[in-house]
């Protein structure tokens, strides 16, 4: 039997998917979603502009807050593919499985990753010709 997922608590969800940033002249933690920034200005502070209109002044660099980014979006990848890989299901929409849709992760590097060939299976090795 294949065990199923358990619902995360509200604050593993909300939190586990935000970045957290520290305002300029508040030491409280700023929580915002990456996927509402519109763009990060940088003179002397670090300003976040949100889709919104909202914006926040903030202690972080703009390359640290792309790091910060750039690192939850790599962990919901690596999630993602665990689970395939675990065959832990969860529903999506339409009552598919997560897994059933996922595919393995091509291998990157090695005689196996060739991007440059015209066959629409180029993750896999050539066979050799007689």
């Amino acid at each position: 039997m294949i065990p199923r997922l358990m619902a995360l608590p509200l604050d593993v969800c909300t939190v586990g998917s935000m970045i957290r940033l520290t305002r300029l002249r508040n030491a409280d933690p700023l929580w915002l979603n990456p996927d509402h920034i519109e763009r990060l200005e940088h003179h002397h502070e670090t300003v976040v502009k949100l889709l919104n209109g909202n914006e926040y002044v903030v202690v972080e660099s703009p390359d640290e807050i792309v790091q910060q980014v750039t690192h939850l979006r790599a962990r919901a990848i690596a999630l993602a593919a665990r689970l395939a890989v675990d065959g832990l299901d969860i529903d999506v929409a339409g009552g598919i499985s997560a897994a059933a849709v996922a595919k393995p992760l091509p291998a990157v590097g090695g005689s196996a990753h060739r991007p440059d060939t015209d066959r629409p299976d180029w993750d896999r090795p050539r066979e050799e010709k007689s």
